[in-house]
């Protein structure tokens, strides 16, 4: 037997415990894995809802009004999930303003675009979008009622979004609204539109 001969069965030797090794497992990564679908795996739809409540005073050239005018606003809203950060969401608005022993309940029809930024427990969004409806809840300034008279509004905001479990979710939601109504009758102050704060807070729900 030659040298190279020999060489080469201990090296077929040394080899033979390794062939009697189970292969290596792939490495699997712990937790969940982020993709770019991850708010999708909550829901495509989200159904949410909230409330406003707001006291307002009158004062006009030094003469302040006993009364306050109380406003509640509540949104019924349902959005669909376009993309993981782009949702289009329509809106029922109705508002109940009560003022010196007299109450009205008013609506607002409309629709919104949120985009998203990021996917983790607490989201961060932008709105922005309009209406059309019957009233707006300020003084002397684009309120309907008038006949057939409407109020239209362009409103934009930014909220928050933090989950609790997997399809549930507090919302809370700044939003900035300009209202505009048309032609108001004859001996009304002019119709000069208005500007609205409102802050939401309420919850949404995420339903495949």
């Amino acid at each position: 037997m030659t040298s190279d001969n020999l060489a080469a069965l201990l090296t077929a030797f040394l080899a033979l415990p390794a062939l009697g090794q189970p292969a290596a497992e792939p490495t699997v990564p712990s937790g969940p894995v982020e993709t770019d679908s991850a708010p999708l795996t909550r829901g495509l739809f989200e159904f949410s809802t909230a409330a406003s409540y707001a006291s307002l005073s009158y004062e006009d050239d030094g003469y302040r009004g006993d009364e306050a005018l109380n406003v509640l606003n509540v949104p019924l809203r349902l959005g669909y999930m376009v993309t993981p950060s782009f949702e289009v969401e329509a809106e029922g608005l109705i508002t109940h303003a009560s003022y010196g022993g007299s109450s009205n309940t008013g609506y607002q029809i409309g629709g919104q675009l949120l985009y998203h930024f990021g996917q983790k427990d607490v989201v961060p969004f932008l709105l922005a979008g309009a209406g059309v409806g019957d009233s707006v809840d300020l003084y002397n300034a684009a309120y309907g009622g008038f006949e057939d008279d409407a109020v239209t509004s362009l409103r934009a905001g930014a909220g928050l979004k933090a989950f609790v479990g997997s399809q549930a979710a507090f919302r809370i939601e700044y939003r900035f609204a300009h209202y505009l109504a048309g032609e108001v009758p004859q001996g009304y102050e002019p119709n000069r539109g208005a500007n609205q704060h409102r802050l939401f807070t309420g919850i949404s729900l995420f339903l495949h």
